[in-house]
């Protein structure tokens, strides 16, 4: 039986690379640097828009498709609550209207600014990567009465992409795993 494509909820981990990762293609998950207490992790919207080419000489009059551009779709990454990790997060977060800087120094690319390479790693190292922008942190309480961190980080170049700790690649598809 073949391997399956979907992440196993427990022990998934998430992870960010820096700016400078942005677009790259990353072999391995030694670069990222991993976020604590994930909760649950929810990707949606995925998908290539159908543009219609029908015409009067259509095919016994049936509507044709041709694929146009895609979308990568939103990660929604929940985190219990901590001050630090609420912190960190927010720097993720692109801010409006402020020159980007590096070291110190203006960036001299700022489309490249806030946005960061995420990587999200099941407990077999099969792991998938995407470059997105994430949005500043919500907080609020779950069902429990437990307060959590909510990011959603959405794709920003390109779709998401898996590789398969056996080194094959595979379009992950909608998944949502609780933690």
């Amino acid at each position: 039986m073949g391997r399956t494509s979907t992440f196993y909820g427990y022990k998934t981990r998430v992870g960010y690379g820096d700016a400078t990762s942005f677009g790259t293609t990353p072999t391995s998950l030694a670069a990222a640097t991993y976020l604590g207490e994930l909760k649950s992790v929810n990707r949606t919207g995925q998908q290539v828009a159908k543009l219609s080419v029908k015409h009067l000489e259509s095919p016994s009059g049936y509507d044709e498709k041709l694929p146009g551009f895609g979308e990568g779709g939103t990660y929604e990454l929940v985190f219990n609550y901590n001050p630090f990790l609420e912190r960190l997060l927010d720097s993720l977060a692109p801010v409006p209207g402020t020159q980007p800087t590096q070291g110190g120094a203006a960036v001299s690319d700022p489309p490249r600014y806030g946005r960061r390479l995420l990587y999200l790693a099941d407990r077999f190292l099969n792991f998938e990567y995407a470059n997105v922008i994430f949005d500043p942190p919500a907080r609020s309480v779950d069902a429990d009465g437990n307060q959590t961190l909510t990011v959603t980080a959405t794709v920003a170049e390109g779709k998401p992409t898996r590789v398969a700790a056996a080194g094959d690649n595979a379009n992950p598809g909608p998944y949502s795993a609780p933690v």
